[in-house]
């Protein structure tokens, strides 16, 4: 996943994952996350980054690999 910022510095984190990586504004960065099971994971900004903070949160649906291989390749 790339993950960027627009206007300050934001945090992507997903702590049951052990991710996280900063959003910059102007620069790309790239993060690959991997979960041991299938499931929702939540994530939140880990950084304080103004008015909005508190409310920056975010899912991650992790599925069984076979699902993800027939999302990736779309319909037949």
């Amino acid at each position: 996943m790339v993950v960027t910022a627009a206007d300050v510095i934001h945090s992507f984190w997903v702590p049951r994952l052990g991710g996280k990586i900063d959003a910059i504004p102007g620069r790309r960065n790239v993060i690959r996350l991997e979960a041991d099971e299938p499931g929702i994971y939540w994530g939140i900004c880990a950084e304080y980054c103004g008015p909005g903070h508190d409310t920056m949160m975010f899912r991650v649906e992790a599925h069984p690999l076979a699902d993800y291989l027939q999302l990736r390749e779309g319909p037949l």
